[in-house]
């Protein structure tokens, strides 16, 4: 067996890249929510997803992984903010605008 085969077969080295890529794709989560960045990178959106690793997290690598946790709830949490405060605004927008618009002249031959 090849030492990249083995490398690919340890489940630290498979964590650390996971947890290596959630970190990354948080930082540009974070950096939109703060105001930092208007978009994110293409890349980011599979990093929600279930890793694809063959174990659970090794022991060393733990700590590491509930903070991922914890900041991934914490911008799901801004996001969720985001958007309940974005409704609000578009509903008040909408109270100002005085509703739909009604037709001013009425065609009686159509």
């Amino acid at each position: 067996m090849s030492a990249d085969a083995s490398a690919q077969l340890d489940p630290v080295v498979e964590w650390l890249a996971v947890l290596e890529q959630f970190e990354r794709d948080l930082a540009a989560v974070e950096a939109v929510l703060d105001g930092g960045s208007d978009a994110l990178p293409d890349d980011v959106e599979r990093a929600w997803s279930v890793p694809q690793v063959s174990g659970p997290v090794p022991t060393e690598l733990r700590e590491r992984a509930e903070l991922v946790a914890e900041r991934q709830l914490a911008a799901q949490t801004a996001i969720v903010q985001r958007m309940r405060s974005a409704r609000s605004q578009q509903a008040v927008v909408k109270l100002l605008d005085g509703g739909p618009k009604r037709p001013v002249y009425l065609d009686i031959q159509a």
